[in-house]
């Protein structure tokens, strides 16, 4: 995907809902959050399953790199949802497009959420 296309994704996202806040938004888009201590190795994962999107995170993170977290999980969902993927993010470096859409689409969300902190 084009990454001017996942920008401005992003982009209509927060012009949408007013915020660019990933609990926030979550909320507004019905992702079901679920924070638990990861295993080692593994940060996050994405579930789309009966036309629910669920995200889990490691909630041990600092919160910051929760934040980013989230982003990825909504950056996947707004992105690739019609592929109902299940997508397990690991700290190891992966070599799909998948991630780095999503990957992306969190740190516009994140760079935005920076921009309208300072406003």
């Amino acid at each position: 995907m084009d990454p001017v296309m996942i920008h401005q994704a992003a982009d209509a996202l927060v012009r949408r809902y007013r915020t660019s806040n990933p609990f926030v938004l979550s909320r507004y888009l019905q992702i079901v959050l679920m924070p638990r201590k990861a295993p080692d190795g593994l940060w996050g994962i994405y579930v789309w399953h009966d036309a629910h999107a669920y995200v889990g995170y490691d909630e041990d993170s600092p919160i910051p790199k929760q934040y980013e977290f989230v982003a990825h999980g909504i950056g996947h969902y707004v992105l690739h949802r019609d592929a109902k993927p299940f997508i397990l993010e690991l700290q190891a470096v992966q070599d799909c497009p998948l991630e780095h859409e999503a990957k992306m689409f969190a740190e516009r969300l994140i760079t935005s959420a920076s921009v309208h902190a300072l406003h």
